[in-house]
């Protein structure tokens, strides 16, 4: 099978890996670049829309799906499912299009052993406590749930190491521009 551009976006909660995503295919246009849409067990949260943000299904149904293959990649993660869908990735792929999508980095590691081409970036937050802040300014977290994902962040960036590049999105058109470039680089060896 031809090799087909793929790009995962990793780093902690807050950290600006959606808003980075939408931000490149705004770039590159949906018509050379789009995303997947996660699969989740959680509900929905604030604006997110079905069909948009997620795919929000019950337990059962994801557990079924997962059980059938369903899934490129799948996770459990803060108590809930999440998973991109095969067909999506293909579906993409037969339009002509690459795909960039953020992942946590059990996902990026499973996307990468599956789809060995992936570029795998980590986007890492300016300092620790930019990225409390960030957390904080999300509505649906709240206490402890912002000290877990503190701890989580801080492990996250410790595995880093792992990944074809390493952001820090301090300014957001910075890293747009650096990431563009990276991608520019990465789709002409594709």
């Amino acid at each position: 099978m031809k090799k087909k551009p793929l790009i995962i976006l990793s780093g902690p909660s807050g950290v600006g890996k959606s808003t980075i995503v939408k931000e490149m295919i705004s770039v590159y246009g949906p018509e050379k670049m789009g995303t997947t849409i996660t699969y989740t067990t959680r509900p929905v949260r604030g604006l997110e829309q079905e069909g948009r943000d997620y795919y929000f299904i019950s337990e059962e149904k994801f557990v079924s799906l997962k059980e059938r293959g369903f899934f490129a990649e799948w996770a459990f993660v803060y108590n809930y499912y999440y998973g991109t869908a095969v067909e999506q990735i293909n579906d993409h792929w037969e339009k002509g299009r690459a795909i960039i999508k953020d992942l946590d980095l059990q996902g990026a590691s499973i996307i990468k052993k599956l789809y060995p081409q992936t570029l795998r970036v980590f986007i890492s937050p300016p300092s620790i406590e930019e990225l409390i802040h960030r957390v904080h300014k999300r509505s649906e977290n709240k206490g402890k749930d912002i000290e877990i994902r503190v701890k989580e962040a801080q492990k996250e960036m410790e595995q880093s190491s792992c990944f074809d590049y390493q952001l820090e999105n301090a300014n957001l058109s910075e890293t747009v521009k650096k990431l563009k470039k990276i991608i520019a680089e990465y789709i002409e060896r594709v």
